[in-house]
């Protein structure tokens, strides 16, 4: 069976203070944030997009 997942944008850029951030960056950024998050609020699991942006780092 294979698994995948859709990555839909909800949120704005990702400058910080030392300019953008790198596409690696941004990526490791937004895997740790999304890791963290339950099961149920999972933005990796999330369909419709409602939970997409709960508790996300404003530089994600």
């Amino acid at each position: 069976m294979a698994l995948g997942a859709v990555l839909a944008g909800c949120g704005g850029g990702a400058d910080t203070a030392e300019g953008p951030l790198s596409s690696e960056e941004l990526q490791g950024r937004w895997w740790t944030w999304a890791s963290t998050e339950p099961a149920a609020t999972n933005p990796v699991a999330d369909k419709d997009g409602s939970a997409c942006g709960r508790n996300q780092p404003e530089d994600v």
